[in-house]
């Protein structure tokens, strides 16, 4: 599966675009959000799975 990095102010403008031209090509991505807070960061694991930002 293919990470990817979109902000949710992206998935709320776009993100039924999104899942219309994934569903077309087949691909079921996983979708990582920055976390809420300015501090805070996403867990190692996430960041090496995301290949799209």
């Amino acid at each position: 599966m293919t990470g990817m990095l979109v902000s949710k102010v992206f998935m709320s403008a776009f993100g039924a675009e999104m899942r219309d031209v994934m569903q077309r090509l087949d691909l079921v991505p996983d979708v990582f959000h920055l976390p809420d807070e300015a501090h805070a960061r996403l867990p190692a694991a996430d960041c090496e799975h995301i290949e799209v930002a």
